[in-house]
């Protein structure tokens, strides 16, 4: 939660959580970029947010949800689930991106 929190002040500082040259600098999903060799985005876009509603959203479900899978899954295997839940749909997208104009516009995480 708190790295989604800080990353979301910084979205907001650098020019706003819905301006897509702010998310692109921060590393928002392009599949055009990925596909141009910039993988890091796959990781950076997950963390991302368009707007305080999709950051709101996303908190509330890891607040309910998280600390029982936590629980349930100790601490550190709690932090590679998440991340590997986070990644599979930008992995999807870039796998089976094509180069056009839509696919070099950022796209945020979970």
């Amino acid at each position: 939660i708190g790295a989604n929190v800080a990353v979301f002040v910084l979205e907001s500082l650098m020019g706003g959580s819905t301006d897509p040259a702010t998310l692109h600098r921060l590393g928002g999903l392009c599949t055009g970029c990925v596909s141009e060799g910039a993988w890091w985005r796959l990781l950076t876009s997950t963390f991302l947010h368009y707007g305080p509603l999709h950051l709101a959203m996303n908190l509330l479900a890891l607040a309910a949800l998280g600390p029982a899978a936590e629980k349930a899954l100790g601490r550190r295997r709690f932090v590679l689930v998440y991340l590997a839940f986070a990644n599979t749909a930008p992995i999807v997208m870039a796998a089976l991106g094509r180069k056009t104009e839509f696919n070099r516009t950022p796209k945020t995480g979970a």
